[in-house]
C-alpha cells in the first residue's frame, strides 16, 4: 500500500503513525492461532532506514517493538484495537532498536508457552483449539509520522497439538544425523501408536537430512524490483526433495521457488524487496527450514542506476560511436557493465555491448552496434539502457540515442583555395545533409593529423546544400599550400563520412611585408645619403678650380667643340680618320698593339655573324614549336 512516507512492497509492512489516531499505524495483528501448547513467531525486523523519506523520523535507541497477546474470546474487538483496549493485551517479548542492525533485516525467532493467564484450559478435557491473537506494536503513541519500523515475512506458528479432528501438528526434535525415522502419535503423552499401515511408507516416516552448503551466487546482486535469475552454487542440493513442500531460496526476508539443477547448482528468481540492502542467501530443501552456511553468501539489492546524460547522443546506423554515459549508482557491483540499445517504437532489443566502468558516475560504451535502419526513414530513436549484473537492464527510459544515415558530400562550391589566416565560408553540396542543433562541419588537416577533427559552425540550407566556416590551422608555413578533409559531424564528436578535400594557403605575414618594406626604404635612404655626401665632397674639391677673383663667365659649347676637333687623332696628311673606311693598318701608326686589337675585333665580328646565321633555323623552330612547360617526361 502507499503511505505518507513512501511506497511499500506487497510483502513488507511499514509501521507508521497517523495524524488522526495515536494508535493507528503503530501495530499489526496476526490471525487467531492455536496456543494450546504455546507458539513461535518468526519475522524479519528493521528499525528505520536511510532511504526513508525525510519527513519520517528514524527510531531512537530507546524505542522498542513489543509482542503482545490477547485471548480470542475476550472482547471481540481484536481486529481494530483502540487506545482504551490496550489494557486487555499482555506483553510476551520486546526488542530495542539499539540491539538491531540498521542496514540489514534481523531474523527474529521467538517462542512462548501457554499459561493460564494467556488462555485457560478446561478441566478434565483436552486442551485443544485454545486460540489467541498476537500483536506487534511500536512503543510510542503520538500523532504524526514518527518512528518508522519495517517488518517482513511474518509467520505465526502454533508450537504443536491438535488443530482439528482431522489434523494436528508438532515440532521435530533434533537427530544425531541424517536418517529416516518412523512417526508415532501419543494422545496421552505415554502410549505412542504407529500411523495406520494403509498410509504410504513415505508418509509414515520422517527424513532427517543435513543442510546444504551455499558457496557462491551469480550474479552477486540485482535490482530491488526482483526477477533476476540467480544461480546458486554449493553442495548437497539433492539430499532431500518432497513435491508437497518443494525447495525454496531465501533472499533475507524474501522467498522464491528453487529449481534444483544438480547436487551443486540451484537456480531461482530474486523476489522484490523494499530497501537496497545486502541480504544473506539460504536454501530450504523442504521449503521451511533454511540452511545456515558456514560462510555467509551475500546478495546485494540495488536501485537501478540513473542515466542523466549520453555523449554523444547522435550517431550512425553503421555503429562505431564511442558513447559516454553520465549518471549515478554505477559502482554498486564489481561486475563489468553492459550497454543495450532498444527501439523506442516497438521495444525490440537491437544490440548489446560490454561497457567499461570509469567511476560511480560514468560508464563508457566503447562502440555502438550496427543498428537496424527503416526504409525511407533517415533517423531512428533508441533507448540506451545499462545492466550492472549482466542480466537486468534499467528501464527508466530517460536516456535516448538517435541513429542517422551518413551524409554524402559531393563537391565544394565557391572558393577552391582558402586563406588559412582569414578563411571565408564555403558551400558543401551532396545528399542527406542533416540539419540539427548538434550538427557541425568537421575539418582535418592532412599535414597536421595530430589536431584530429576540428568542428566549426554549421548553417543548414537544404538537404543538398549547407554552409560551413573553415577553421585556421596553426603551424602551417608561410607562403605554403596544403589540403584538408571536410565533412559533417552529426554529434560534434566524430566525423560522419570521409567527405571531400579543401585546399588552403597561408599568406606572407604582414610583419614580414612591413620588414621588407622598411628594409628597402632604409637601404634607399642610405644610398641617397651616400650620393649626397659624395656630391658635397666633390663640390668642395672642385670649388678651388672655378673660384677666380674676376667675375665668372659661362663656358662656351663652340669653344669646347673646337678644342675637341683640334685634339682628335689625324692621318699623317692631317685628315680625320673616316668612320667606316678606316683600315687596321692605318691604326698601326699609333702602335702595333692598337693595330692588332682592331684587326682581332674585325675577325671576331665575322665569326659571330657566321654562328648567328647557322642558328637562325633552330631559333625559328623553338619560337614556333610546342611548349614543354609543366611536362616531366622531357
Amino acid at each position: 500500500s502507499s503511505t505518507a512516507c513512501g511506497a511499500v512492497s506487497r510483502k513488507a509492512l511499514l509501521f507508521q503513525g497517523a495524524a488522526t489516531n495515536p494508535l493507528r499505524g503503530r501495530y499489526i495483528i496476526s490471525k487467531p492461532i492455536d496456543v494450546s501448547r504455546g507458539g513461535t513467531l518468526k519475522f524479519f525486523l528493521k528499525p528505520g532506514h536511510q532511504a526513508s523519506p525525510g519527513v519520517c523520523e528514524q527510531p531512537d535507541d530507546v524505542d522498542r517493538m513489543r509482542l503482545l497477546y490477547k485471548p480470542e474470546d475476550v472482547h471481540q474487538d481484536a481486529n481494530n484495537p483502540d487506545w482504551f483496549g490496550l489494557k486487555l493485551w499482555t506483553d510476551i517479548d520486546s526488542w530495542q532498536a539499539r540491539s538491531l542492525s540498521k542496514t540489514q533485516f534481523t531474523l527474529i525467532n521467538t517462542g512462548f508457552s501457554r499459561t493460564a493467564s494467556m488462555v485457560p484450559c478446561p478441566k478434565n478435557e483436552l486442551c485443544i483449539n485454545r486460540r489467541a491473537r498476537l500483536m506487534l506494536k511500536q512503543d510510542i503513541h503520538a500523532q504524526g509520522p514518527f518512528d518508522v519500523w519495517v517488518i517482513d515475512e511474518l509467520n505465526a506458528l502454533a508450537r504443536g497439538g491438535i488443530s482439528t479432528d482431522t489434523s494436528l501438528f508438532c515440532a521435530t526434535p533434533a537427530a544425531a544425523g541424517p536418517s529416516s525415522i518412523p512417526m508415532q502419535i501419543a494422545f496421552n503423552g505415554q502410549l505412542f501408536l504407529p500411523i495406520l499401515p494403509g498410509v504410504a511408507a513415505s508418509l509414515r516416516e520422517f527424513k532427517y537430512y543435513q543442510h546444504p552448503d551455499v558457496l557462491s551466487v551469480t550474479p552477486s546482486g540485482g535490482p530491488v524490483e526482483g526477477g533476476t535469475l540467480v544461480t546458486i552454487s554449493g553442495v548437497g542440493f539433492n539430499r532431500f526433495f518432497d513435491s508437497e513442500t518443494p525447495p525454496k531460496c531465501s533472499f533475507g526476508p524474501g522467498r522464491s521457488a528453487a529449481n534444483v539443477v544438480s547436487d551443486t547448482v540451484i537456480t531461482c528468481r530474486a523476489p522484490s524487496t523494499v530497501f537496497p540492502d545486502p541480504v544473506n542467501i539460504e536454501i530450504a530443501l523442504n521449503g521451511i527450514d533454511f540452511s545456515i552456511s558456514k560462510t555467509k553468501v551475500v546478495y546485494l539489492y540495488y536501485v537501478h542506476p540513473y542515466i542523466r546524460s549520453v555523449v554523444p547522443a547522435v550517431g550512425l546506423f553503421d555503429g562505431g560511436s564511442r558513447v559516454i554515459l553520465g549518471g549515478s549508482g554505477f559502482e554498486v557491483l564489481n561486475i563489468v557493465p553492459r550497454c543495450q540499445w532498444r527501439r523506442v517504437d516497438n521495444g525490440e532489443v537491437v544490440g548489446t555491448v560490454v561497457g567499461q566502468k570509469v567511476n560511480d558516475t560514468s560508464i563508457i560504451c566503447p562502440t555502438t552496434p550496427t543498428l537496424p535502419m527503416t526504409a525511407l526513414v533517415p533517423k531512428s530513436d533508441f533507448f540506451l539502457e545499462v545492466s550492472l549484473n549482466e542480466n537486468d537492464f534499467s528501464n527508466r527510459q530517460n536516456a535516448t540515442f538517435v541513429a542517422s544515415i551518413p551524409p554524402q558530400i559531393s563537391a565544394i562550391i565557391g572558393l577552391s583555395n582558402v586563406n588559412n589566416e582569414s578563411p571565408a565560408p564555403i558551400t558543401l553540396t551532396g545528399k542527406t545533409l542533416h540539419g540539427s542543433a548538434k550538427s557541425n562541419c568537421a575539418f582535418k588537416s592532412e599535414s597536421f593529423q595530430d589536431f584530429g577533427w576540428v568542428m566549426t559552425d554549421f548553417l543548414y540550407r537544404t538537404s543538398k546544400e549547407i554552409l560551413c566556416q573553415p577553421p585556421s590551422f596553426p603551424g602551417q608555413g608561410r607562403q605554403q599550400s596544403a589540403s584538408s578533409l571536410v565533412t559533417i559531424s552529426l554529434n560534434n564528436v566524430e566525423a560522419a563520412s570521409p567527405g571531400t578535400k579543401l585546399s588552403y594557403f597561408t599568406p606572407e605575414a604582414l610583419s614580414s611585408k612591413l620588414a621588407k618594406g622598411l628594409s628597402g626604404g632604409i637601404s634607399s635612404l642610405i644610398f641617397l645619403v651616400f650620393v649626397l655626401i659624395v656630391y658635397l665632397r666633390h663640390k668642395r674639391r672642385t670649388t678651388k678650380f672655378v673660384s677666380v677673383p674676376k667675375p665668372w663667365t659661362k663656358p662656351s659649347v663652340k669653344l669646347a667643340k673646337d678644342k675637341m676637333v683640334k685634339s682628335c687623332p689625324r692621318k699623317q696628311t692631317g685628315e680625320l680618320f673616316p668612320l667606316w673606311r678606316t683600315t687596321a693598318e692605318e691604326f698601326g701608326q699609333f702602335g702595333i698593339g692598337i693595330g692588332l686589337y682592331y684587326q682581332f675585333l674585325r675577325y671576331m665580328a665575322l665569326v659571330f655573324m657566321i654562328i648567328f646565321m647557322l642558328h637562325v633555323p633552330s631559333i625559328a623552330v623553338n619560337i614556333r614549336g610546342p611548349r614543354y612547360e609543366g611536362r616531366t617526361d622531357v
